[in-house]
């Protein structure tokens, strides 16, 4: 694999993937990104009240849903993102109109051309909990949550390129 080639991987799933959703998320859910570290996104950057951590997985209506995961990656580190203010977790899945490997975009708007569809469950904070902290390699540690494992649904709405899941528990008005 060429440097170029790795590069750009490297780009598209560190910065320009996550970027794209945490776009989309902030526009449906009437939020801002956060230009500071920590949570993803705030309802007002002057004096916030509430949060929202954004996770995706990508799924496929061309491969069978078993070769993709069914849960997504938390930096155990982010469980504490919601210190003073209400947090929900944002975890969602997403389609594309062709594979990754097949796409050059050099910015997450250029990305989000290539999202079909995506499906969003907004869940209360202290959901995560349930799983326990995992150290890897290099000792990161991190949390898989499991779609398996969502709250029950209480309402779903219909927004641009996809549904949005309020969870049993959440507080958010959409």
């Amino acid at each position: 694999m060429s440097k170029r080639i790795s590069n750009h991987a490297r780009r598209l799933n560190g910065y320009i993937i996550p970027t794209a959703h945490e776009i989309w998320t902030a526009s449906v859910l009437s939020m801002q990104r956060n230009p500071s570290h920590g949570i993803d996104l705030l309802d007002n950057l002057e004096a916030p009240r509430v949060g929202v951590e954004v996770k995706f997985i990508l799924t496929s209506p061309i491969l069978p849903e078993s070769d993709y995961p069914s849960a997504w990656t938390t930096q155990n580190h982010q469980v504490d993102y919601n210190d003073g203010i209400t947090c929900h977790w944002a975890l969602g899945q997403y389609q594309l109109d062709r594979l990754v490997k097949d796409i050059k975009a050099q910015t997450p708007e250029e990305f989000e051309s290539h999202v079909a569809k995506r499906e969003l469950w907004l869940v209360a904070w202290d959901w995560m909990n349930q799983y326990p902290p995992s150290t890897v390699k290099y000792g990161n540690i991190f949390r898989y949550p499991k779609k398996s494992n969502l709250p029950e649904t209480v309402r779903t709405i219909e927004v641009e390129k996809g549904l949005i899941h309020l969870t049993k528990g959440v507080s958010l008005t959409i």
